[in-house]
């Protein structure tokens, strides 16, 4: 009878112990579903869970060769509404996740231990943008500088109206610093570190851009603040420039 009882115990001791290890494995479906459901991340390909090692495995549109690359991707990204580097926090992924994984679309990865988040180790097999990501980068510069001198016009007509719209202001503002976003980013770029053979006739033009662009901002702002929407006009022959140039980086 004390034998049977010893081996009963050791059984359901065995039992207890595969429990623990299995459930320290493993991340439920729950969990993953709920982890995955509140990334935000707007170049976000796909999205999988390595179960065995707890690894999240995020794969981005976005190319990276540095980590100040990689800072950019993960400062407009967000989990759980936290935003940048703190939203891979092992606390703030449920403390499910060990490790999250960034596989770029040129193939190269990034290892970030949830633990010790400025722990992130580089797997650099390409170090050199493609020139269909520059040229996309390109684009979507040109998209926003229209957009921003679209801003300008109906604020121009929301001022004639008296009827000036705070959203379409924040919008404007947003644009503009979008527009000096893009402009820090083009100016890392080089001949040494994309495929894209054109980018030095295109960096060439960037001093332009930010003289035009700054001169209309401080009008506009100016305009705004006095009520005075004939200030605006005053930026015709710039805008016309801006536009001109837009339309010739879309084509490149």
């Amino acid at each position: 009878m004390r034998s049977f009882k010893n081996i009963l115990f050791l059984f359901l001791c065995c039992l207890f112990i595969q429990g623990c290890s299995n459930s320290s494995e493993g991340i439920s479906s729950e969990d993953a579903e709920k982890i995955v459901s509140n990334i935000k991340l707007d170049s976000i390909v796909k999205t999988e869970f390595e179960l065995k090692t707890n690894k999240l495995i995020i794969e981005i549109e976005d190319e990276f060769i540095t980590k100040e690359d990689l800072s950019t991707i993960l400062m407009n990204s967000s989990v759980f509404n936290k935003i940048g580097l703190q939203a891979f926090n092992k606390d703030n992924l449920l403390s499910k996740v060990n490790t999250v994984e960034f596989i770029s679309s040129n193939g190269n990865k990034a290892t970030l231990d949830t633990s010790n988040i400025s722990n992130i180790v580089l797997e650099i097999k390409v170090n050199k943008y493609s020139e269909a990501y520059v040229k996309n980068k390109i684009l979507n510069f040109s998209k926003t500088i229209i957009s921003f001198n679209d801003y300008v016009g109906r604020i121009e007509i929301d001022l004639k109206n008296n009827d000036i719209s705070n959203e379409r202001i924040e919008k404007y503002n947003s644009t503009y610093n979008e527009i000096h976003n893009f402009l820090k980013t083009f100016e890392t770029y080089s001949d040494s570190n994309t495929d894209f053979k054109n980018i030095e006739v295109f960096k060439s033009k960037m001093n332009s851009v930010k003289s035009l662009v700054d001169s209309i901002k401080l009008t506009t702002d100016n305009a705004i603040n006095t009520k005075q929407s004939t200030l605006i006009n005053s930026q015709f022959l710039n805008v016309n420039e801006l536009d001109k140039l837009a339309r010739d980086f879309s084509s490149m």
